[in-house]
């Protein structure tokens, strides 16, 4: 039996718990099975409204599908339940970038990285978006501290190397 069948068994055994319904829709949301994850979320979200982690899962197959605004909606009421859990973090703060809310998405990647100070993917998307929004130098702070922790990183290390130039360049124009 493999793992859709499991899950799909354990609905049919199951029906009215949420669990069933949300580890079912998170392994058609990870198959690509866009519809038939949602309504798997939807069916758990029914029974047990409070579900931080079918809110979650819920917020990532509406992004895929492209409901941004939903799918923000479904990150905040996970992260409402589960304030530290950093994956929300993470994905509220990406589709934020995809609306070009950049300050709401620093914002969450801040509170992240108080969560998760060392994690590199979390820094490397800070400066990215701090880069984005035209933050060069909090930009060049997190791809310095990628660095720090991976010193191997040859896309941190350009992006370092990238924003020193433009900030000599910016300055020879000063001067000139």
């Amino acid at each position: 039996m493999d793992e859709l069948s499991l899950y799909r068994d354990c609905v049919e055994k199951s029906p009215a718990k949420a669990r069933p319904h949300n580890n079912f829709g998170s392994i058609l949301l990870r198959r690509g099975r866009l519809p038939e994850a949602i309504d798997e979320l939807q069916a758990a979200l029914k029974i047990k409204p409070g579900y931080a982690d079918a809110h979650y899962n819920l917020g990532n197959a509406l992004v895929k599908q492209g409901n941004l605004t939903n799918g923000i909606y479904h990150f905040s009421e996970a992260l409402c339940r589960q304030p530290g859990n950093v994956k929300a973090l993470n994905n509220l703060a990406a589709t934020l970038v995809l609306l070009e809310r950049y300050p709401e998405a620093i914002e969450n990647l801040k509170k992240a990285l108080v969560i998760n100070p060392t994690d590199p993917d979390l820094h490397r998307n800070l400066a990215f978006v701090m880069k984005k929004h035209g933050d060069l130098e909090g930009a060049r702070q997190h791809f310095s501290r990628v660095l720090e922790i991976n010193p191997a990183n040859e896309m941190a290390r350009r992006n370092v190397e990238e924003i020193e130039r433009r900030r000599q360049e910016a300055g020879d124009k000063q001067r000139e």
